[in-house]
């Protein structure tokens, strides 16, 4: 639908939006990853853009969730530093808030700088 410039309906949006809420909990790191290597890295980032950025309907916490996997897809396409930039970002938002948003965003931050860490 991307690429033939579709748009999509608000009802297509939530269903998505709803595949990549329902990944973020502990114990779903398999189903978080099958999500995430779907498509390309940059291909998968584009269409999130497509389908999210101009999403009136698109809450505060539903664009967050689309920014923890942006920059999941970041790191997957070989842009570790950018990826941790912006979970940092993304982890200073949130803050003290509770919630699987947090725990996913705080584990992939921890992964990926021991990554950085062993890699230099």
């Amino acid at each position: 639908m991307r690429r033939a410039g579709e748009k999509l309906a608000e009802g297509q949006a939530q269903s998505l939006s709803s595949t990549y809420y329902f990944a973020l909990p502990n114990g779903r790191q398999k189903d978080r990853q099958a999500l995430l290597e779907a498509v390309p890295p940059d291909d998968h980032i584009s269409t999130l853009k497509w389908a999210f950025d101009n999403d009136p309907h698109s809450s505060e916490s539903q664009q967050r969730i689309i920014r923890y996997y942006t920059a999941l897809l970041d790191a997957a396409a070989g842009r570790r530093e950018k990826a941790i930039a912006d979970l940092r970002a993304l982890q200073r938002e949130i803050g003290g808030d509770a919630g699987s948003l947090r725990d996913a965003v705080q584990q992939s931050l921890q992964r990926l700088e021991a990554a950085e860490r062993t890699r230099r």
